[in-house]
């Protein structure tokens, strides 16, 4: 399901078919969606199974565990499309964990810096003056 989540969220700006457990057909563009294919279709048509009228709506939110099918529009390549999404999926893992061993080098490398005294200072050397009082020596 996750796989499907997937190829939901790249298919926004398309028009697809979907159906439900309820046996509406909902026809639309996805503006939205998340892995766990809860959508907002826009542009939507509910097409009911039993030859009912159809019914249009500007805007629609859909909960992914309604949906039964996805019809994929041709122009998508879906293969291509997931393998796409996991390569990502993995740069940003990637990514992801670089930038925490960075971060974390530099934390160690700061709070080194921070305990080490400089050289011919002490304590008695520094002053601490509040923001926004003139240092006033006379």
């Amino acid at each position: 399901a996750a796989e499907l989540g997937s190829l939901m969220h790249e298919l926004r700006g398309m028009r697809v078919t979907i159906g439900l457990r309820s046996d509406v057909v909902v026809r639309g563009v996805v503006e939205e969606a998340d892995d766990a294919m809860n959508s907002t279709i826009s542009d939507v048509t509910l097409v009911p199974s039993n030859g009912g009228v159809s019914v249009a709506y500007s805007l629609l939110y859909l909960r992914g565990r309604q949906v039964r099918w996805l019809e994929v529009p041709d122009q998508v390549d879906v293969l291509r499309t997931l393998q796409q999404r996991e390569q990502r999926g993995k740069r940003s893992l990637q990514t992801f964990r670089s930038h925490k061993r960075r971060d974390k080098k530099r934390e160690h490398g700061q709070a080194a810096v921070a305990k080490q005294p400089s050289a011919g200072t002490s304590d008695r050397d520094h002053r601490v003056v509040p923001m926004g009082t003139a240092d006033r020596r006379s």
